[in-house]
């Protein structure tokens, strides 16, 4: 019986830690906490070559652009990844026998990913700012384009418990009117649903008609009545554009002639150790290998966000412990809705 226990505690998986870092649309709680290290703030300053700083303490219009909102919400990201993870890391240590600090992951959620390939290691903090000061000024360069369209109709939905396919079908019916198709598959389970369409106003506001006019006369193929799985719609009239959609292929192409011209490339770097960014377009992990980090940087600025998918990758791998640093807790509210982590709240531990 001895050996046969000790036989199965060898075989157990290790339980592994997953970073996670957020995308755009914290930054309003990036506060003067933040601020308090004042030298490495400094540094952010002297990289970027103005006062972002500033600009965070302003609290204002700038903040919410998305010019200055990328850069302000990697920096902060940053800034808690050189401050938690040794405590984290100790911690788990501690409370889980199985716990491998040596294998680590890192997901980035949108903008999220340039944190968490420089966490892994495929780049530096230099590289990692500039990085999301050029994203932010491309985006935000296109967007005025766009927003010449009606103001009152937003630029995305959430749809919440409705299947990816008849939304999908959606999207291309509503083609004639504009770019429409869905930019983040946040949850496809059984028991929850959420799932972001985008694009040109037009098209999204016919796809939201459409879809609310399903529901309404109840044409949604097995639609709930259970208060928990009841379809419905969401406008999101915060959105600050058309982000993962087709819309921003202008300023896709535009960051990797920067890259180029920065020649960002040369700095990438061989990721020492078992480090894993899970990038969401992928829906799996990219190993040692710092090029393939800032060509998917800056082609996913297009492409689908599949955290649903890349979530079941993760849990197939014994990624265990989810820890968001940085601003906010967009994903780790997405998360509470499905089982198999254990979702650590770093901040209130301490």
């Amino acid at each position: 019986m001895i050996q046969i226990a000790e036989e199965l505690v060898v075989k157990r998986p290790k339980s592994k830690l997953l970073l996670v870092f957020p995308g755009q649309g914290c930054q309003k709680f990036i506060n003067g906490t933040y601020l308090q290290d004042t030298i490495f703030w400094k540094d952010v300053d002297d990289i970027l070559g103005y006062k972002l700083s500033d600009i965070i303490k302003e609290q204002g219009p700038g903040l919410n652009s998305t010019r200055f909102a990328q850069p302000a919400i990697v920096a902060a990201c940053i800034q808690d990844l050189q401050r938690w993870p040794e405590k984290i890391i100790s911690d788990l240590k501690k409370i889980d026998p199985f716990f491998d600090e040596n294998e680590i992951g890192f997901l980035g959620n949108s903008l999220g990913e340039i944190v968490a390939a420089h966490g892994a290691g495929y780049f530096d903090k230099k590289t990692a700012l500039t990085l999301a000061d050029l994203r932010g000024l491309v985006m935000q360069e296109v967007i005025p384009k766009v927003e010449e369209q009606d103001k009152s109709v937003p630029f995305m939905t959430i749809t919440i418990n409705l299947d990816r396919t008849i939304i999908e079908q959606t999207c291309a019916d509503a083609r004639e009117y504009g770019i429409v198709n869905l930019s983040n598959v946040n949850s496809n389970l059984d028991n929850y649903k959420q799932i972001a369409i985008a694009g040109n106003k037009p098209a999204v506001a016919i796809v939201t008609l459409e879809l609310e006019e399903r529901i309404t006369n109840r044409e949604y193929p097995g639609i709930s009545t259970d208060e928990k799985t009841v379809p419905e719609i969401k406008r999101f009239a915060d959105a600050p554009g058309p982000f993962h959609t087709e819309c921003i292929l202008p300023a896709e192409q535009e960051l990797a002639k920067k890259v180029s011209d920065y020649e960002i490339f040369d700095n990438a770097k061989v990721s020492s150790g078992r480090r894993h960014v899970l990038f969401q377009t992928y829906a799996r992990g990219i190993v040692n290998n710092g090029n393939a980090a800032i060509y998917n940087i800056i082609r996913q600025m297009t492409k689908t966000i599949e955290l649903c998918q890349t979530l079941r990758y993760a849990s197939k791998e014994d990624y265990k412990y989810i820890v968001e640093l940085g601003p906010g807790k967009s994903i780790s509210s997405i998360m509470k809705n499905r089982g198999g982590f254990t979702i650590v709240d770093y901040k209130k531990a301490a």
